[in-house]
């Protein structure tokens, strides 16, 4: 990765993070895929517990005097009941039961009014819009190289309220795509839109890697804080370097059109715990 090591890059998040307010709210619970669970914790003690989802370890936030583990879900999770293990507090070693939803219908934020809010629940597949291929935004190579465990940092609590990177609609969905008769994981949000628009940091963050898409822009990967990263992928005029402190808004660079088209197109991953859940889940769409 370009810049700097992996051991510098956290050195600067938790430097940057360290000024920012203790977490104000914690994402809501959707435990489907591509979802979020938020699971309230029996630890009483103030040291905060170590908690693994498998093999990974999973933000654990303050909640009301006491903890919470919040969990992301891969998008080809199957329903049913899974097991959390959390190390610490009075206990050495125990663990909590989770259980996995199947999709639900999209619903409105109840607490959001008529303006809509935070996605309770999402369609297990894509319609496409008109013209679009599902083989042309089928890539599962485009965020295998990100690294992800370099968001893993104890005592760095990201900001869950989220904004859209551009200010347009998405054009294809987080969910299940068919493609020549396979179930793909579409696992983030890709928006057409005329190239030059520009690109925002959709929350507070370090700048962890910058490298170059198949497409010949840049792909960027923001880490929020404990176990939360964002990838946007297809920029170019990238202003921003690897190590760089980013607020929320702040530009990192503009859509990159696409190779033999008029039209410009971003990816915009998040990744919880390693885990790329619907994005939509920190943010309402623009």
């Amino acid at each position: 990765m370009p810049g700097c090591g992996i051991s510098g890059i956290i050195l600067s998040i938790m430097a940057f993070l360290t000024s920012l307010h203790a977490l104000a709210d914690l994402p809501r619970h959707n435990p489907v895929p591509g979802g979020i669970a938020v699971i309230p914790l029996a630890v009483a003690s103030n040291d905060k517990p170590v908690v693994k989802f498998g093999e990974r370890p999973v933000h654990v936030a303050r909640d009301q005097g006491g903890w919470s583990a919040v969990v992301g879900l891969p998008c080809d999770i199957l329903p049913g009941n899974y097991i959390v293990t959390v190390s610490g507090g009075q206990q050495d070693h125990t663990s909590v039961e989770l259980g996995i939803l199947p999709h639900s219908p999209r619903l409105p934020d109840p607490d959001a009014g008529n303006g809509g809010g935070h996605v309770q629940g999402r369609s297990p597949t894509i319609t496409l819009p008109q013209g679009v291929s599902a083989r042309s935004i089928v890539n599962i190579t485009m965020f295998s190289r990100i690294d992800y465990d370099h968001a893993l940092a104890a005592g760095m609590d990201p900001d869950f309220q989220f904004r859209a990177p551009v200010e347009s609609t998405y054009s294809v969905d987080y969910g299940k795509l068919l493609v020549d008769g396979n179930l793909w994981c579409h696992d983030y949000l890709s928006f057409f839109l005329p190239a030059g628009n520009r690109v925002y940091a959709p929350a507070p963050g370090v700048v962890a890697g910058i490298d170059p898409t198949q497409q010949g822009g840049s792909r960027i990967v923001v880490a929020h804080g404990d176990a939360v990263v964002s990838v946007l992928a297809n920029l170019q005029d990238v202003p921003v370097e690897v190590g760089q402190a980013v607020e929320q808004g702040e530009m990192l660079g503009k859509v990159g059109a696409l190779a033999g088209d008029r039209t410009g197109r971003l990816d915009w991953a998040v990744a919880l715990n390693g885990y790329r859940i619907d994005p939509l889940q920190f943010a309402s769409a623009p």
